[in-house]
């Protein structure tokens, strides 16, 4: 649901998209092949890449990511140091002139992002059921 209201206000074109992809699978495959990195990041923090959005200029890939529980700040601090040595490694890999800089945006909403995440599902529920209404039983 995140994906499709964030689409809705920021569409991505199909370029947009495939560089997206790209840099998410060198980005996986340059984890996998340190060790150390993978095991940090994934089998202790339990780190899942959900979603990677690429900038029009493609200067920057924001990728959306969450932990397992209780493990959100010492995920958060380990994607931080490790940001910059894994676009270094992204730029050997891409064939692109320049390698994006990556930004990773936590998944997890503060306590008023949340309320208001409410507010927003609450205004949605009432619009439809006052469409519903005008129509009239059907």
């Amino acid at each position: 649901m995140y994906t499709e209201k964030v689409e809705a206000v920021y569409p991505t074109t199909i370029q947009q998209r495939k560089k997206g992809a790209r840099v998410l699978q060198a980005l996986f495959d340059i984890i996998e092949k340190d060790g150390r990195l993978y095991d940090l990041l994934f089998d202790e923090l339990g780190i899942n890449f959900q979603d990677i959005r690429v900038s029009p200029d493609g200067s920057s890939a924001y990728i959306r990511w969450s932990a397992g529980e209780g493990c959100e700040d010492r995920a958060e601090a380990a994607l931080g140091k490790s940001a910059g040595f894994l676009r270094r490694r992204l730029a050997r890999s891409l064939p692109y002139r320049r390698a994006p800089s990556i930004v990773f945006v936590s998944d997890y909403l503060t306590e008023e992002e949340s309320r208001m995440e409410d507010i927003f599902d609450r205004i949605a529920m009432e619009n439809e059921e006052a469409r519903k209404a005008e129509r009239g039983p059907e």
